[in-house]
């Protein structure tokens, strides 16, 4: 942030297939007014999208599917990120998230 101001914190979820259902755990209070904390359900279908904001930090959230095999992608960032911190000016800054059952597989970087 810059001037003590606070940018939002974001994801989103992009379903892969219908009648996707997912259970989302957000860890700071959303936009919405959804508490942190607090599992609520979703249902998308292919090509929909679901975003959630927050002016808080939503680090650790969880989106799982209740359905168990359902495919869909996040994609996590922040409105305005200063990089390197202390800088005048923002930019956009999102990513794509890895599932949990990725963590610790081989990767591939280009430096």
């Amino acid at each position: 942030c810059y001037n003590n101001q606070s940018y939002t914190s974001e994801f989103m979820i992009v379903a892969v297939e219908n009648n996707t259902t997912l259970q989302i755990t957000t860890t700071a209070n959303t936009s919405g007014g959804r508490p942190a904390n607090v599992p609520f359900n979703i249902t998308l279908n292919q090509g929909q999208t679901y975003q959630v904001q927050s002016s808080g930090d939503l680090s650790g959230s969880r989106i799982i599917s209740t359905n168990g095999t359902t495919k869909f992608a996040v994609f996590s960032g922040n409105v305005c990120a200063n990089i390197p911190s202390g800088t005048i000016a923002c930019d956009h800054l999102y990513e794509q998230m890895f599932p949990v059952k990725t963590w610790r597989t081989k990767y591939i970087a280009v430096p």
